[in-house]
């Protein structure tokens, strides 16, 4: 800890995370390359002394990183758990992804949606034609 906030290596949040030092050095990347952090803002290199008694400059990650690796982490856990339910569903979902185009898609998706409302516009009763019943039941009683 430094100042308020902790710095961990990628080392430290690989046993933090119980993932592969990659695993974290790969998200750290996508949390820079995606702009979701800057690096030069969240990153600071601290002399540390090595095994063999040497000092190295090793780089450490501040608590906005780790949380954001975290994150990351978390929505990959769940990106596993339901692919895997998917597949033990063994339902045919998705079986035809990439057949078609974006434009496509919303094409049928535009005349889905039409359909719906159609169906729907029909059982809606204006406020205006719920009034004019009023009347007329009201004028046969």
């Amino acid at each position: 800890m430094d100042g308020e906030t902790v710095w961990l290596t990628q080392d430290q949040m690989a046993e933090l995370f119980e993932k592969g030092r990659s695993t974290v050095a790969e998200h750290i990347l996508n949390v820079f390359n995606e702009g979701e952090l800057e690096e030069i803002s969240v990153c600071r290199e601290f002399r540390r002394t090595g095994s063999d008694g040497k000092e190295y400059q090793v780089k450490h990650y501040n608590l906005d990183v780790i949380i954001s690796v975290e994150r990351a982490m978390t929505m990959n856990d769940w990106i596993g758990k339901l692919d895997n339910f998917l597949k033990l569903s063994e339902k045919d979902i998705l079986t035809n992804a990439g057949q078609i185009s974006a434009e496509q898609a919303e094409q049928i998706a535009d005349t889905e949606y039409e359909k719906y409302r159609a169906s729907e516009s029909k059982k809606m009763i204006s406020d205006f034609d719920r009034e004019i019943k009023k009347i007329e039941d009201s004028l046969k009683s």
